[in-house]
């Protein structure tokens, strides 16, 4: 690790990539800086669907691993797309793809995929910036000793920021509860798009929008896809509609029957 001063520094992850992560932050740049990785059970999974020439897009980026991840795999041919509504994070994407040389493959976007074209309040937290979310409160962040600072950011529908008849083909999620308003705004891509592969933390305690676990599931089962279990061991396992109802948090992956 190097440190490059302003809370910044600069290390390596074991797939090689070079990374500059937030020094304050407590969630994701302790485990990268000492273990040169974050959540191995579902990288090994995401590694091995990210193919050559996919068109991915990552939702809660964060300082960009998984992007980089995603950038190396689909090689030249492909297109990564990452939204981050933190700006000091999406700056660190940004310079992160450009060192390790992705960045004609990418780009980023800062601003919050949401359910509609609006303008929002995100609360990030100041500890533990892997957190932040539109949900964040006080409260919250006083039982993890921590404190929120909000900022107005700009909320678009994954349907208005793509043309019609984009090709995705990969779709990786991690929004702290928002992910059935950011669904909720993709159904003309996910309509076009029925080979799309999702992944995402499942999590119905989060989910903010007033949605059962019953319709949640059974709205995916009627757009054709399948939803499995990632494992500790990176294998998958169906989960059925009793499993999801019986699931406090896990994570998913959803592909097209």
């Amino acid at each position: 690790m190097v440190y490059l001063g302003g809370n910044r520094a600069l290390t390596k992850t074991i797939y090689g990539h070079k990374i500059i992560v937030d020094t304050r932050d407590l969630s994701l740049a302790p485990h990268i800086l000492i273990d040169g990785y974050w959540e191995r059970w579902i990288t090994n999974v995401f590694s091995e669907l990210i193919l050559p020439g996919m068109v991915v897009l990552e939702i809660g980026a964060n300082v960009g691993y998984y992007s980089l991840l995603a950038a190396d795999k689909i090689g030249a041919s492909g297109k990564l797309i990452c939204f981050e509504a933190n700006p000091e994070l999406s700056d660190l994407i940004f310079y992160n793809l450009a060192i390790n040389g992705f960045g004609s493959r990418s780009e980023v976007v800062n601003k919050a995929v949401y359910s509609e074209d609006t303008i929002l309040t995100f609360k990030i937290y100041e500890k533990f910036l892997g957190g932040s979310s539109l949900w964040g409160n006080d409260e919250q962040a006083k039982n993890y000793r921590d404190k929120i600072k909000r900022i107005q950011v700009d909320g678009v529908r994954l349907d208005s920021h793509f043309k019609p008849g984009t090709r995705i083909d990969f779709i990786k999620i991690d929004a702290e509860g928002a992910e059935p308003y950011i669904l909720k705004g993709a159904s003309r891509i996910l309509s076009e798009n029925p080979h799309v592969i999702i992944m995402f933390e499942f999590s119905p305690k989060c989910f903010i929008l007033n949605m059962s676990v019953e319709i949640f599931y059974n709205e995916w089962t009627r757009l054709g896809f399948k939803m499995y279990r990632i494992e500790p061991d990176s294998t998958l396992s169906t989960l059925t509609l009793a499993d999801a109802i019986a699931t406090s948090t896990c994570d998913v992956i959803l592909k097209g029957s």
